[in-house]
């Protein structure tokens, strides 16, 4: 196969490969440009290093596959990274919430709130003798404008 038609087929199995892309296709046009250049130079120096061996296999095959193979695996190691970014945020977020579960009071929320925002009327419960037999009842808080 001449030069000239090896890099027209290398060519055409970039673009055909890349389109199929959505986040290629997001890309601006310059961008896309320089990616499918680049990647047409990459596959045409790994065939030609190829050598004696591609003039006995099927080329546009042989670039077909190289692409699929190379885009395949940058898509899987992807989907791998996201899926070790979701296993450590959902691991994180347990975390944050175990600490505040263990060290963090109902008491100490409010004093926090009372500290940071003076003067809010705030809900705290009443301390009450419950009757045995019956619920507790709690009177409404001077403090709270809406109780």
């Amino acid at each position: 196969m001449r030069p000239e038609s090896r890099r027209d087929a290398i060519r055409n199995a970039v673009e055909e490969l890349l389109g199929r892309s959505r986040a290629f296709r997001s890309l601006p046009p310059e961008r896309q440009r320089e990616i499918s250049s680049n990647t047409v130079a990459v596959a045409s120096a790994m065939a030609e290093a190829q050598g004696a061996v591609v003039h006995e296999v099927d080329f546009p095959d042989f670039v077909r596959d190289l692409i699929h193979g190379v885009f395949d695996a940058i898509v899987d190691a992807s989907i791998q990274q996201m899926e070790a970014y979701a296993e450590l945020v959902a691991a994180v977020a347990q975390s944050a919430d175990r600490f505040l579960e263990e060290n963090v009071s109902d008491d100490d929320a409010r004093a926090w709130l009372d500290r940071t925002l003076p003067g809010m009327p705030r809900w705290r419960p009443r301390q009450t003798t419950p009757v045995s037999g019956h619920r507790p009842v709690v009177p409404p808080s001077p403090t709270c404008g809406a109780c």
